[in-house]
């Protein structure tokens, strides 16, 4: 069967009076009776089986009780694809049996398939040979959970699945704090952000704000971000609001975008994929339409930068869907289908963009709820994750440091020569490269053989992706202890692995 992420093809509604514990399908005779044609949609990924049409069987005589509907893979004969409780209703002569159109979710277990595993060797339609990728998984029919077997034949009466939502571990969505709900924000600190409003500006260089989310445009642009609240979408209570700055005249594009970084986009290689996203307008919104881009490409590390992603740069950029969004003031859902990535692909990256006109007013922006690059089509429901779990994966990328309160721990050190100190600090996550540090010294304070007094600390000379250094040059002699700490300034440490 082609549990590919999505295949579309042809088979075969067929109904049946019994289903034996070996699997064996014994179909509905009867005058009048034969197999219909439906078009069927597969997504083993998403864990969701479509048929967007129903079916309607009329009896030309006397039907039996119809106890399982099947889909077969031809008109006659053929091979079994799957089968499922239906009815039970016996049908007088001229009397009709309606199978809804619906969509049937499918539970895998994540030892079977493994992180993000996808179908392999299976084209077009066909029978199920060889180990099942829907083995130990379980179809769930008006609720009710459906065995299966080991050879990917449906049974009633199975019992050793285990019926999950969705694979352990196993994330559809391969973006980073695209729900801006639980998006770490971890420049939304004093000295970096003041009420929720980035400090910095983006022009032709590329800003971070949200986690993993990154702003451009053009040498005179003037681009805002900035945390919103926002409750008029059900289930989400902030959004990331990206748009010129007010009173800025500059028309050229902007960009926000991320990078997925490129070991992820191996295993995207031959996948189909949707973009999807919840988005609003601003009152002044003057970009007409909102586009949003999914580009390849085959470039090295060097070449793999947020600022080449936004030029068309990369080594070998396509781009493989792009589509303008119309917005409202009001929150949509919006996605577009993403073709197979190819197979030489090791870049990805996600990119929205709007030409401004005019000068720009109070809200020449887009607010973001939810940013979501999944596996299959059409788009599944939103994934949400766990604030934890998007803050480690935020911090693999970045981990930014906010001053604390008056003497607070913040780095232990001790004095390497005659007046020189260098700290250490492991990572709270293995970063995906060695980072590159910022420091903004605020009212950092270092204690080194006497109480704690205001000191500029500076990014040490050597980093790693398990741990970096500062240092301060406070006079104190060679050996002496030494500790970092918090005055209550708005002074801050980020280390970057970002593109």
């Amino acid at each position: 069967m082609a549990f590919q992420n999505l295949t579309s093809g042809t088979v075969y509604l067929a109904l049946g009076t019994a289903l034996s514990a070996t699997g064996v399908f014994t179909e509905l005779t009867g005058t009048g009776y034969a197999r219909q044609a439906i078009t069927a949609q597969y997504d083993a990924v998403a864990g969701v089986i479509v048929f967007p049409a129903g079916v309607t069987f009329t009896a030309g005589g006397t039907w039996s009780a119809s106890n399982y509907a099947a889909i077969f893979d031809s008109l006659n004969g053929g091979s079994l694809l799957m089968v499922w409780a239906a009815p039970g209703t016996a049908l007088a002569s001229g009397a009709t049996l309606a199978i809804a159109a619906q969509a049937y979710n499918i539970t895998v277990s994540a030892s079977v398939m493994g992180p993000n595993k996808s179908v392999t060797n299976f084209t077009a339609i066909g029978s199920i040979t060889g180990t099942s990728i829907l083995a130990q998984g379980a179809l769930v029919y008006s609720g009710v959970p459906i065995g299966m077997s080991a050879t990917g034949v449906l049974s009633p009466t199975a019992s050793s699945y285990s019926p999950l939502t969705q694979p352990a571990v196993v994330f559809r969505d391969v973006l980073d704090g695209g729900d801006m709900t639980v998006n770490p924000f971890q420049r939304n600190i004093p000295g970096l952000a003041t009420a929720g409003v980035a400090s910095a500006v983006a022009s032709n260089t590329p800003v971070y704000f949200a986690d993993r989310w990154f702003a451009v445009g053009g040498a005179s642009s003037s681009i805002t971000q900035a945390v919103v609240a926002n409750t008029s979408l059900t289930g989400f209570n902030q959004t990331l609001q990206w748009g010129r700055t007010a009173s800025n005249a500059n028309t050229a594009p902007i960009f926000l975008g991320q990078v997925i970084e490129p070991i992820d986009v191996v295993r995207l290689q031959g996948q189909l994929m949707t973009l999807s996203f919840y988005a609003l307008a601003g009152a002044n919104f003057s970009g007409g339409t909102l586009t949003a881009s999914v580009v390849s490409g085959t470039g090295n590390a060097a070449n793999t930068t947020a600022a080449n992603l936004a030029t068309g740069a990369w080594t070998g950029a396509t781009t493989l869907a792009t589509s303008p969004f119309t917005l409202t003031t009001t929150a949509q859902r919006f996605q577009m289908t993403v073709p197979l990535v190819p197979a030489n692909a090791v870049q990805l990256g996600v990119l929205f963009s709007y030409t401004p006109s005019g000068t720009a007013g109070a809200s020449d922006n887009v607010q973001f709820f939810d940013i979501d690059l999944s596996l299959g089509s059409p788009a599944s429901p939103a994934e949400r994750r766990d604030i934890q779990l998007e803050l480690e994966l935020a911090q693999r990328f970045c981990w930014v440091i906010a001053e604390p309160a008056n003497g607070v721990l913040v780095a232990p050190g001790t004095t390497t020569a005659a007046n020189t100190q260098s700290y250490y600090l492991a990572t709270p996550v293995q970063f995906r490269a060695a980072p590159t540090l910022t420091v903004a010294t605020g009212s950092f304070k270092v204690a080194a053989g006497a109480a704690a007094a205001l000191a500029t600390i500076s990014a040490g000379g050597t980093h790693t992706i398990n741990a970096i250094s500062l240092t301060s040059a406070v006079t104190a002699a060679a050996g002496v202890g030494a500790l970092v700490v918090g005055g209550g300034g708005s002074g801050y440490v980020i280390a970057s692995a970002d593109y």
